[in-house]
């Protein structure tokens, strides 16, 4: 799961508050979400995957570099659908994002 700081930054370090504080339940909850986004990009495309998901949430992510190739239009939208479905974007539009 550690890819994931690299786009979703503060729902990570929640989930590390929320354990350090006791609130294990919160915690156990977020960390299903993102486990289970984890699984739809990383797990399953990679670098790729990890590129996709922070263009989607307004990031930077690019292409990875040859001799990976970049995940598909398909791809994209179920990495899309993936993080509609955990909550952590909303109706298919990328969320602001502080650099």
């Amino acid at each position: 799961m550690l890819s994931l700081a690299n786009s979703l930054p503060r729902e990570c370090a929640l989930l590390h508050e929320l354990a350090r504080s006791g609130r294990h339940d919160e915690a156990r909850a977020l960390h299903g979400r993102l486990v289970r986004l984890n699984a739809a990009s990383s797990d399953r495309h990679g670098v790729a995957g990890v590129k996709a998901l922070m263009d989607l949430l307004g990031y930077a992510g690019g292409e990875p570099r040859r001799p990976l190739a970049p995940v598909s239009e398909e791809q994209k939208n179920e990495i899309a659908k993936a993080l509609e479905r955990e909550g952590f974007l909303q109706a298919g539009q990328p969320q602001a994002r502080q650099a």
